[in-house]
């Protein structure tokens, strides 16, 4: 059994922790904004193996504007002290900085923090007051924003980027990386809001299809399923008290942020592939001189572009809208 100051000293340090990964998540959005395609055009040089390489784009992001607090962008700072730590031979400062990057991916911090508020989940184990678990429950709705921040992240990466995972992620198959982070991060989205909902249901119960009183393995496997529905459809945990309805609203509206991230990607696959059209027809017109050919196919494709973009995201939207009322229905 925690003291009650030892639980209190680990929710604040958590929150403050996740705050700072918060707003590093932010100023991640608006450096891809603002910078993102300055960043694409002094890279553009690299070869495919030195995408692949975080080393190789350090100097972009200083010149860019990357190097925010914490660890900038992808925390390159991060490993850049690992790197120089490394070099120097300076072993345990090199192994220190390793596990702390390694830790600090949301990919890894996420889920550790929402097993923390399992563990914090039994009443009878770990005794809080109410403020306590007021100040854990505000945990687990900064890791929700902190996911819904990774889909902001993804929908601008798609419209700058043309990819989620493309050059600012250094993956060298942009297609296999789009699929790779968007398992990794719904899977990640999944844990959370299962830890999130399990920690609500042990400490201020509410939820009728989650039985308070049940075993910690039913209370798991229920806290799964209903996270599951809640993520991506209508939930039916049925909510009663005021912490269960505010935890259902939060996974929900972090669901829906993945909705953005799809018709984000999508838009910006559909955007890619116009351009490129574009741009292998207007150069073999202007091969051949024929600069109004080549005016008159800018203007087609930008048409047939903007079609496509706008048919894509209608598409993506009615198809979630008739999800969620077959689900309510």
């Amino acid at each position: 059994m925690l003291p009650g100051w030892l639980t209190t000293a680990l929710l604040i340090v958590a929150i403050a922790v996740t705050v700072v990964r918060l707003y590093s998540l932010i100023r991640s959005v608006v450096w891809i904004a603002q910078s993102g395609t300055e960043f694409v055009a002094r890279s553009s040089h690299l070869s495919v193996d030195e995408r692949a390489n975080l080393a190789s784009f350090m100097d972009f992001y200083d010149e860019t504007g990357a190097n925010f607090f914490p660890f900038g962008v992808k925390s390159y700072r991060l490993h850049r002290a690992y790197l120089q730590a490394k070099l120097r031979r300076r072993r345990l400062l090199a192994y220190f900085l390793f596990f702390v990057r390694r830790l600090w991916v949301l990919y890894a911090f996420a889920p550790l923090a929402a097993l923390g508020l399992g563990l914090l989940a039994s009443s009878t184990v770990v005794p809080m007051e109410s403020w306590q678990k007021w100040l854990a429950f505000v945990l687990g709705a900064l890791l929700s924003v902190c996911m819904i921040s990774v889909a902001a992240e993804g929908a601008y990466s798609a419209t700058v980027f043309k990819t989620w995972a493309g050059p600012h992620h250094q993956f060298r198959k942009a297609l296999m990386a789009d699929l790779k982070v968007m398992v990794g991060a719904g899977l990640t989205t999944w844990c959370v809001a299962s830890g999130y909902y399990y920690f609500v249901v042990g400490q201020f119960g509410g939820m009728k299809k989650i039985p308070g009183n049940a075993d910690w393995f039913d209370r798991l496997i229920l806290s799964l399923r209903n996270s599951w529905t809640t993520l991506i459809a209508q939930s039916d945990a049925d909510p009663e008290t005021s912490a269960a309805n505010a935890a259902t609203l939060i996974v929900q509206i972090t669901g829906a942020g993945y909705v953005v991230i799809l018709i984000g990607l999508f838009g910006g696959m559909l955007m890619s592939a116009g351009q490129q059209d574009f741009e292998a027809e207007t150069a073999a017109a202007r091969t051949s001189g024929e600069r109004q050919g080549a005016d008159g196919a800018k203007r087609r494709l930008s048409r047939l572009e903007e079609r496509r973009v706008r048919g894509g995201i209608g598409l993506a939207a009615v198809a979630y809208i008739v999800w969620k009322i077959w689900h309510v229905v």
